[in-house]
């Protein structure tokens, strides 16, 4: 169902990969070679295979097309180039003289930012309980402190049906799903926040704080906008 495009020598991509950015001084712009050997743009061997979805209905991308982004590494070195982000695959694409790469090494970046979202990537469980498997996903940073608030988009890949006595075939469709929130403190792992308790467990600090103002703003945890009002109230409580 996947048809491969093209292969991608990785040497074009350390010959012209030119980045251009006017940053903050304690910030340092990557060069190509740096780059590369930072973020370890992903291939097989010497080249990369890469996937098309052109008889799939609908996009698995969050932007319609690359986007401007600049991505900000632990060590504070900046890069500048379009990119945009698989939900389908859950990889960051990034762009060169067109051709796509897959950033192989995602857990040295800190933060990527667009004119319209922040980007961070980090483990998270979907469960309060430790013993929960630990897995990594790119997350939409909503609300950044002490608490931040995080979005992982969901999406699924629907099978295309064959024609029947009654019925036409259809293709194959990328259906958007529901968001998922989660609650990252410090260097702790992100966690899924469906109740109560996943929200006390996270901010068990200011349990007792936490807990009224959840009862007295009748904040609904499935909901966005409340869960930015908590997350929000909660960064407040230390200042």
């Amino acid at each position: 169902m996947l048809k491969k495009i093209y292969v991608i020598p990785v040497s074009i991509l350390i010959a012209n990969l030119c980045l251009i950015l006017n940053v903050q001084a304690q910030y340092q712009v990557l060069g190509s070679e740096e780059l590369m050997n930072k973020m370890r743009m992903k291939t097989g061997g010497n080249v990369l295979n890469k996937v098309t979805y052109e008889d799939i209905k609908g996009s698995p991308y969050i932007f319609p097309s690359f986007t401007p982004a600049s991505i900000i590494t632990y060590d504070d070195k900046v890069a500048s180039l379009p990119l945009r982000y698989d939900l389908y695959t859950g990889e960051m694409e990034v762009m060169n003289d067109a051709r796509i790469y897959l950033v192989a090494q995602p857990k040295i970046i800190r933060m990527i930012i667009t004119d319209s979202l922040k980007f961070i990537y980090c483990g998270f469980r979907n469960s309060s309980a430790q013993d929960e498997a630990l897995k990594y996903s790119y997350f939409i940073l909503k609300t950044e402190g002490k608490c931040s608030l995080l979005i992982r988009k969901n999406l699924r890949l629907q099978e295309p049906e064959k024609p029947g006595l009654y019925k036409d075939a259809k293709p194959a469709e990328f259906i958007l799903l529901n968001d998922s929130f989660y609650f990252k403190t410090g260097e702790n792992d992100a966690v899924k926040i469906t109740n109560k308790k996943d929200a006390l467990t996270v901010m068990s600090d200011k349990g007792s704080q936490v807990s009224i103002f959840i009862k007295e703003n009748r904040i609904n945890l499935n909901k966005i906008e409340d869960l930015q009002k908590l997350t929000e109230y909660y960064n407040s409580l230390d200042l």
